[in-house]
């Protein structure tokens, strides 16, 4: 990885993560005790106009709106905050192929968030890029062979979504 204060000079590893997630939106006003407990990965943002939830799909009855199909790649971290150029390249790498993206940041890392019906093409647009990309222990499709590093080669072609 590139040292702290410079953009990023080589594409990352990222892991694939078995669960399915959804985006919900909510009113502004409305209380974070109102959402009730989310499982599993969870971010909830906001800002004037709006609440935002990043969680399991199905878990926000209460939802003012539902964008479910939702699957996420992690990238290892502590990434320095003064590291440059993560999300622009994984952004422009899936959207170059027209497909939909979703970014989540944390102190340490970062999430990208891809439609789960075009799953198998961002993780080929990625790998062609050359992102390593990792499975989840739970997570290793049937028919794509592990290779000798431990990472697994997304399929060729446009797949529909895992």
């Amino acid at each position: 990885m590139a040292e702290a204060g410079s953009a990023l000079t080589r594409p990352l590893t990222l892991t694939l993560l078995p669960e399915r997630l959804s985006i919900y939106r909510f009113d502004s006003t409305t209380a974070l005790t109102d959402i009730g407990l989310l499982p599993g990965i969870w971010s909830i943002t906001r800002t004037r106009q709006e609440l935002s939830v990043v969680a399991a799909e199905g878990c926000c009855a209460t939802a003012d709106a539902e964008d479910p199909g939702w699957r996420y790649l992690y990238v290892a971290g502590p990434i320095p905050f003064d590291l440059t150029g993560i999300i622009a390249g994984l952004t422009a790498t899936v959207a170059a192929r027209n497909l939909p993206v979703f970014v989540l940041s944390t102190f340490d890392s970062d999430l990208l968030l891809v439609r789960s019906a075009s799953l198998d093409q961002s993780l080929q647009a990625l790998h062609e890029q050359g992102y390593g990309i990792q499975y989840d222990a739970d997570e290793t499709p049937p028919g794509r062979p592990t290779t000798h590093d431990g990472q697994s080669q997304p399929p060729a072609g446009n797949g529909a979504g895992v």
